[in-house]
């Protein structure tokens, strides 16, 4: 993994010579990967290889104020993908921004589908 973070290459198993890769990557984490490296629990040369471009994201809880553009994208991203008529509707439903959605926006996307889904249902798309 450090080889290819560092060099951009990969070795087969059994390979003679070395892959060069071009890949972006992307990682994120829940944890505080500098105190992890302080305690021992993820490897330093690792951690400067991945926290190059460091950005913060807080959770949805602490920015309620996104959830109803956020569910509004997602209502439209899946209808259009079904030929639906999007059923959810931002701001009509306080539960929606009161929840405080701990899969984050993962979770918010998949309670938008359901919701989507549950109403195709009920109008006898399936």
């Amino acid at each position: 993994m450090l080889r290819v973070l560092e060099e951009s290459e990969v070795e087969r198993i059994g390979g003679e010579r070395a892959i060069t890769v071009d890949v972006r990557r992307r990682s994120s984490h829940h944890r505080d990967l500098e105190a992890q490296v302080r305690d021992g629990k993820f490897r330093q040369d690792l951690f400067h290889r991945v926290f190059v471009f460091p950005l913060r994201l807080p959770p949805l809880r602490e920015r309620r104020e996104d959830i109803p553009a956020l569910v509004e994208h997602f209502a439209l991203q899946v209808s259009a993908v079904n030929g639906w008529k999007p059923c959810l509707h931002p701001g009509r439903d306080g539960r929606v921004t009161q929840t405080a959605w701990p899969g984050n926006v993962r979770e918010l996307r998949n309670a938008g589908r359901a919701a989507d889904a549950a109403g195709d249902v009920r109008r006898g798309h399936r």
